[in-house]
């Protein structure tokens, strides 16, 4: 899985090391690669998304994984 977002990008941001930014300014992968899941099992994840207040980059993009039934 991956989080591909078309977001405001900054050096600080483009930075992090779980960040992509693409050279083509269009698109940024956030944690490419760092998920993976079982094969033949049903999964349940969450991608919350608030977006930026007008004027303000304060927005928010989360991923919460659950394990066996539990918040991981």
């Amino acid at each position: 899985m991956i989080v591909y977002a078309y977001i405001p990008t900054g050096k600080d941001l483009c930075d992090q090391s779980n960040v992509m930014c693409n050279s083509d300014s269009y698109g940024t992968s956030l944690a490419r690669g760092s998920f993976s899941y079982q094969t033949g099992q049903w999964q349940t994840i969450w991608l919350v998304v608030i977006l930026n207040e007008v004027g303000i980059n304060n927005g928010i993009v989360e991923y919460v994984p659950f394990h066996s039934g539990e918040m991981g």
